[in-house]
């Protein structure tokens, strides 16, 4: 039960536990083989997971396909009642070859089949078997295989549970490495347009900005970035009150000229809306028409 319950605690992952909890509880018993099956929990076909045997070259190579729980009267017996069936060939001879034959045996021999009960739900079930000794198992034996299920449903809750975090987390580890993607091709986009482009959020404050609006404006996008875009440009201007001023509350396209040190910047700047009609910011487009203006 020590050797048992410390494999359980060392590892979340489901197949490296099972492989120990079967050689650990055939050992315990000195049973020729042990094996657990899960219960699929979407189809409900029973999967046979793990398999210790003391004649290892008896093991399968691969395991077998899962099958319906009706294709193995045993099982089905132990995981609906959820009930321990101890079970003798003398009695159930026809059922348990059916078993056997599934764990790779030609023998039959006296078997436990414990249920893995875990909240009233049927995770899967022990088997142990004694298909070649036929030696008949004790009650000792059965209530060590009762009182390890709880601790092997226990891990199989947990492991599970790992495996969907670990799942939710590369998934979410994926979903951040498109968006970073995304938001590279996006600043790439931004970055060959030559127009000057800024972006707002919905408060007003730039948060995109490219190249060319450094060169438009003549100043680093330091200056500029988290600041409401009015403000930041009526500071490049020098006037507390232009033409810049629809800006900050434009809920329909808007062009304007504006000056800074002797330059004519023309802008084109336009909100921009959800389908319900949420102001999610505005885009500015800024192209210096010095030599127009002059023209």
């Amino acid at each position: 039960m020590v050797e048992i319950s410390q494999t359980i605690g060392q590892s979340l992952d489901l197949d490296i536990v099972l492989r120990h909890v079967v050689e650990s509880i055939a050992n315990a018993l000195n049973a020729d083989r042990a094996a657990i099956f899960l219960v699929n929990e979407e189809t409900g076909d029973l999967q046979l997971v793990a398999q210790y045997t003391v004649l290892q070259s008896r093991v399968p190579q691969e395991m077998p396909p899962p099958i319906p729980l009706v294709e193995q009267p045993l099982l089905a017996h132990a995981i609906q009642r959820q009930r321990q069936v101890v079970v003798e060939p003398e009695s159930r001879a026809e059922q348990l070859e059916r078993l056997c034959a599934m764990l790779g045996s030609r023998e039959t021999g006296p078997a436990i089949i414990q249920p893995l009960i875990r909240r009233r739900q049927a995770r899967g079930a022990l088997v142990v078997a004694n298909d070649q000794s036929r030696q008949p198992f004790g009650d000792e034996s059965a209530r060590l295989c009762d009182s390890i299920a709880t601790q092997v449903s226990a891990a199989i809750d947990n492991a599970r549970l790992y495996r969907h975090l670990d799942r939710q987390a590369r998934h979410l580890a994926e979903m951040l490495k498109t968006q970073e993607e995304e938001a590279g091709r996006r600043e790439a986009i931004l970055e060959s347009i030559a127009e000057g482009v800024i972006v707002t959020n919905a408060e007003g404050r730039a948060v995109l900005m490219n190249a060319a609006t450094e060169r438009t404006l003549g100043v680093q996008r330091s200056r500029i970035l988290g600041q409401p875009l009015q403000q930041a440009l009526e500071s490049l201007t020098g006037e507390q009150k232009s033409t810049l001023t629809p800006l900050a509350a434009t809920a329909a396209p808007l062009q304007t000229l504006f000056e800074i040190e002797g330059r004519n910047i023309h802008i084109s700047a336009a909100p921009v809306r959800l389908p319900s009609g949420d102001r999610l910011g505005l885009v500015a487009v800024m192209r210096d028409v010095t030599r127009e203006v002059q023209a």
